[in-house]
């Protein structure tokens, strides 16, 4: 079973024909302007566009409560650790 897929454009208020695909080609490659009826595209200054990316850099500010509360939770967490090390290093020799 063969299936092609249609690839119409809105020019000028009609809609046209522009292209096929042949998924069962080899190539499987999209036909430009090669099927019957159908019109070449034009291009804005005769040529292909480029597809870029475009970043875009948001800042947001985190409000001072939630970093104040992680920040607590990190020091604890430093000074719960020096002490477990100190009291394994004191009774390391107890067994």
């Amino acid at each position: 079973m063969t299936f092609f897929h249609a690839f119409d454009v809105n020019i000028e208020g009609i809609i046209v024909s522009v292209g096929l695909l042949h998924p069962d080609k080899p190539t499987n490659k999209l036909e430009l302007s090669t099927c019957f009826n159908c019109r070449s595209i034009q291009w804005a200054g005769n040529q292909v566009p480029i597809s870029k990316r475009e970043f875009r850099i948001n800042l947001i500010r985190v409000d001072n409560s939630p970093y104040i509360i992680i920040a607590c939770a990190a020091v604890l967490g430093i000074l719960m650790a020096a002490f477990f090390l100190a009291f394994n290093l004191y009774y390391r020799k107890l067994k």
